[in-house]
């Protein structure tokens, strides 16, 4: 019976070197570095859920998720149509902390939930520029 490679396995993102260093501890990459969509679901998680009556922070709109990952809306703005498709984000109109109309924010899923404590258990914390608070 011939075998061939195995096939790749699935990956959350281009955020291990290759290979281990000398110690034979992995490393992470920067942020940077792992690919943006992660980042959205890794940011979302750590603003945390909202109850059906709270108020959203401006960190889950699309300003501010590009604001807090350090990239342009319009990046933010391209990812954030396949996360609401394939349904581990979604998008909801509220009121905003510091607006004074509703606007489109942005929340996790219980899919979208679980992928992003997989993302930080793989990752770590990924940081946010400004931290969310």
């Amino acid at each position: 019976m011939k075998s061939g490679p195995s096939p790749p396995s699935k990956s959350l993102g281009a955020a291990e070197q290759p290979g281990p260093p000398a110690g034979g501890k992995k490393t992470r990459a920067p942020p940077e570095d792992i690919r943006l969509s992660l980042r959205i679901l890794a940011h979302l998680g750590q603003v945390g859920p909202l109850g059906s009556d709270d108020v959203a922070r401006p960190e889950q709109t699309q300003q501010g998720i590009a604001d807090a990952l350090s990239v342009t809306q319009g990046a933010v703005s391209k990812v954030l149509g396949p996360l609401v498709a394939a349904e581990v984000i979604r998008k909801e109109r509220r009121h905003v902390r510091g607006q004074d109309r509703q606007v489109r924010i942005y929340v996790l899923t219980v899919r979208g939930d679980l992928m992003a404590k997989e993302i930080r258990a793989k990752f770590g914390s990924i940081p946010t520029f400004p931290p969310p608070t």
